[in-house]
């Protein structure tokens, strides 16, 4: 399933009707797939699946931007920025192109971000709300 992106769409919701961004889609799945590793050791804490998971969540679907492509199209703009990407870092063309661990890698790296991005805004805003009361150190507790 994993190894075709077409058929991710498959696993979204389908009351969602393909309003949801694709981008979302991809770091939603890594983070499930993140949790279904064998070894409990390479599985993320259950704060941090909350906190991407709360974080995606938030993110609101804007329909102007690239929209969830049908699965009849197979080369999107995305889609090949993306594998081209892919081919720059391993050097070309190779089998691990499209391989679950491949995907897997690009959505974590993604996630890494996403997740380091909600941290920030969350500490962010934590901190707004302390100042505008008067105590910061509840921040930095």
């Amino acid at each position: 399933m994993f190894n075709d992106r077409r058929k991710l769409q498959k696993l979204a919701d389908p009351r969602l009707q393909g309003r949801y961004p694709m981008r979302g889609l991809y770091q939603a799945l890594a983070v499930a797939s993140m949790c279904i590793q064998e070894q409990a050791a390479t599985r993320p804490l259950i704060a941090d699946v909350v906190t991407a998971l709360s974080y995606l969540a938030n993110q609101s679907y804007d329909p102007n931007m690239a929209p969830a492509p049908s699965l009849r199209v197979t080369g999107s703009r995305a889609g090949l920025s993306e594998r081209n990407l892919v081919k720059k870092e391993n050097g070309g063309e190779s089998e691990k192109d499209d391989s679950p661990k491949e995907t897997a890698r690009i959505l974590n790296r993604d996630l890494e971000r996403e997740r380091a991005v909600a941290e920030a805004k969350m500490w962010g805003e934590n901190w707004r709300r302390a100042n505008a009361q008067g105590n910061v150190d509840v921040v930095n507790g």
